[in-house]
């Protein structure tokens, strides 16, 4: 959403004056690229592109719009002009997914790097001795990783039986894994001709070399691009240095990332950097520890702002620091962007005559986030924004100065974004999504959640006896309908509610329940709610040959359901077969699964459709689970880990019988998954991640047969799974 600031730097900077070029002997240094292009280069692709003119055009709709174009207008900008301006300084901003990353962290003495993309989402794993920090994308397919190690993890001048500097691809392709540690790359498939790397020399940098791999996950034969820089500052050699970027494919030609080389490594500095101009301070009893100019001195406090201070020096710059009492509970836990950054667009938007620069930037200190904005004035008056919070309180920096100053943009940027929390709250120390990109890979699944995939997870509530799940398909108007009883529910809540107590009186009374997916061929009642070609459920009880009711359920724009019809209608129908049916959006799951019902659910879908999203099902699949496999008296088969179960579990599921899937409850109330003489069990472990799918097919004919589903051993052997035993 921020415009690009300066796509063509580079071109820019050479009509300018060059100011140093990238010098590396790395392959991909571009030596027509200044050194410095990276203080404002931001990559941009197609998808980006498409985003800023869909924002457009959404705001042309606007009667802003005419209204903000006519202020533009006034004040002297011919209207092409402020077409222009509008585009740049209101639709550019909006783009959340265009901007920069800025990575700090404060082991040894500092290290700070940037990013060309906006990285809103943190995974952080950290133990005694070192410490890993991964910035995901969202966006562009993209993750930018960080490995801190302390020195007792490494041997300076000895790594790998020889010195960093004498380091050859030779060297890499017969321990690629040791320097980086990154275990994924036992789910990839390569070859050793895709690897590379071998030594590199660069300003301020020791002990380094670089490193890539090219390979497909094994899961879904999608390209996977790792590229790596390893290296120690020259000024502190306590601490080493992994930083890597993985992309999901890989130009043709190219052995490590151009963004890599040409754009984050020329942004590597030592946080000392900044020690020539600024130095540090905090305000007793605060937890953040933040930089001011050397030359500023305390103008006073900030009038009406808790532990607010005022900051100017002899250049103009004025530097205000404010630390607040964060207000709402909910908004500890992460930093909101769209409300901090909707005032400033306001502002902007309202002062047309003066902004004409916009540029955000995301700062990860120690895995902890903030937000750096940009604005500046066609009269060359600038301001800089930085806003983080500890979870207790929000600490907001602001620098207000004349491009006619004594400073470089950089330094101030620099300086503004240098925050060490004192204590750094457990909540930050993991994963952290600061713009809610869970909630939009949910809303990106509900947009495809079909009217079938809904009959299904109903399908599933019912047979199951459990709602869980329930709340994330309903839409808050949600109405449930019984064309004898009338409306039961008339919203989200009251809804669940019926279907709980719908529910309870199922377990309670042990009734097993038996639904299928339908269709209507004939409608016999003029006044009937549905007519041909719709779908719905049967719902039986006891018995599969007479169901008692029918479920229909209506599905809006935003793939939630909006209405759940319970139906006594007199209607002619056929059942499905989805195997083959026309629906062809893959099912993911509704928000992380945390229970059996969850797994049992995606199974069972997995089994009646054949179509799932395998990479959603696959990345709650952990490094132990194991899956059982048995049919009738043969010996079993084991899966041993999750990689072997993301490499042949499909091969299992996708075997099909001429039945549907359905959930049954046992005495205990747990759930096993019949479908036809398969029947499966999911096991959760302590931490409620899946432990174990176990899968039995009954061999035996149906007249043989004294078990209506297959029992599975619990101590079967476990063999280690060869691909010729699946067939």
């Amino acid at each position: 959403m921020i415009r690009k600031t300066i796509v063509l730097s580079v071109y820019i900077s050479l009509i300018t004056g060059l100011v140093g070029a990238v010098d590396v002997n790395i392959p991909g240094a571009d030596h027509r690229i200044p050194v410095n292009a990276y203080e404002s280069y931001i990559h941009s692709d197609s998808s980006i592109k498409s985003i800023q003119e869909g924002a457009l055009r959404d705001f042309q709709k606007n009667k802003l719009y005419d209204e903000t174009k006519q202020l533009y207008i006034d004040n002297g900008l011919s209207e092409k002009e402020a077409e222009t301006v509008i585009r740049e300084s209101y639709v550019g901003p909006l783009n959340i997914y265009e901007g920069q990353t800025e990575i700090i962290d404060h082991s040894g003495k500092g290290i700070r790097f940037l990013v060309p993309y906006i990285s809103y989402y943190k995974v952080q794993k950290n133990n005694i001795t070192d410490k890993y920090t991964a910035y995901e994308l969202f966006s562009h397919d993209m993750t930018i990783g960080l490995i801190v190690e302390n020195k007792q993890n490494w041997q300076s001048s000895d790594y790998m039986g020889k010195p960093f500097d004498s380091i050859t691809e030779e060297d890499l392709r017969k321990d690629y894994e040791r320097p980086t540690n990154i275990k994924e790359f036992g789910s990839l498939s390569y070859k050793p001709e895709d690897i590379h790397g071998a030594s590199f020399s660069y300003a301020g940098l020791t002990d380094s070399y670089w490193d890539s791999l090219y390979g497909k996950i094994k899961k879904n034969n999608k390209a996977q691009f790792y590229s790596n820089l390893n290296f120690a500052l020259a000024n502190d050699s306590t601490i080493r240095y992994h930083v890597g970027l993985t992309e999901a494919k890989q130009n043709m030609g190219q052995v490590i990332s151009p963004l890599l080389v040409n754009y984050v490594l020329p942004s590597i500095k030592p946080l000392t950097d900044s020690d020539a101009y600024s130095h540090t301070t905090k305000k007793e009893g605060e937890n953040f520890i933040y930089r001011i100019l050397n030359d500023a001195k305390v103008i006073g406090s900030v009038r009406d702002v808790q532990n607010g201070l005022s900051y100017k020096s002899p250049s103009g710059i004025t530097h205000t620091v404010y630390v607040e009492t964060v207000e709402k509970a909910s908004s500890a836990d992460s930093i909101e962007l769209s409300s901090f950054l909707d005032e400033v667009i306001i502002n902007s938007v309202k002062s047309p005559e003066g902004y004409v620069y916009f540029a955000k930037r995301i700062v990860w200190n120690d895995g902890v986030p903030g937000i750096l904005v940009e604005q500046e004035k066609a009269n060359k008056e600038g301001m800089m924004l930085f806003y983080t919070q500890d979870g207790k309180t929000n600490f907001t920096s602001v620098l207000n100065y004349d491009t006619n100053m004594p400073y470089t943009k950089e330094q101030l940027r620099n300086m503004l974004t240098d925050i060490k929390l004192v204590t750094i709250p457990e909540k930050f120390k993991g994963n952290i999504d600061i713009a809610n990109i869970e909630d939009i890979v949910k809303k990106h699944w509900r947009s495809r959640m079909t009217e079938i995939q809904a009959l299904l997870l109903i399908k599933s509530i019912l047979e199951s006896a459990d709602i869980h799940g329930i709340e994330h398909m309903l839409s808050e108007d949600c109405e449930y309908l019984s064309t004898g009883r009338g409306i039961i529910g008339r919203n989200r809540n009251e809804t669940v509610e019926f279907l709980s107590s719908m529910t309870e009186s199922i377990k309670a009374d042990n009734v097993p329940v038996t639904c299928k997916v339908m269709h209507i061929t004939d409608v016999y009642e003029e006044d009937a709610l549905f007519h041909e070609g719709r779908h719905g459920l049967t719902v039986s009880y006891e018995s599969n040959d007479n169901y008692v009711y029918m479920i229909f359920v209506d599905v809006n724009d935003e793939g939630l359901v909006d209405r759940i019809v319970s139906s006594q209608e007199n209607y002619s129908i056929e059942y499905d077969d989805l195997r083959f049916g026309t629906d062809e959006s893959e099912y993911a799951f509704i928000s992380a699964p945390t229970t059996v019902k969850d797994w049992t659910t995606a199974l069972s879908i997995w089994l009646e459709t054949a179509n799932v999203d395998v990479d959603d099902f696959y990345q709650y699949i952990d490094e132990d689970t194991r899956v059982v496999f048995q049919k009738g008296d043969a010996e079993s088969i084991t899966l041993e880990s999750g990689l072997d179960v993301e490499d042949y579990f499909d091969q299992l599921m996708n075997q099909h019988f001429d039945a549907v899937p359905h959930i049954i409850r046992d005495e205990e109330d747990g759930l096993i998954l019949t479908y036809g003489p398969m029947s499966t069990i999911a096991t959760l472990n302590e931490e409620g991640a899946l432990a174990l799918i176990s899968i039995y097919i009954d061999t035996r004919d149906e007249d043989e047969a004294t078990d209506e589903v297959g029992y599975i051993e619990e101590d079967l052997t476990k063999d280690t799974i060869i691909e010729e035993d699946l067939y």
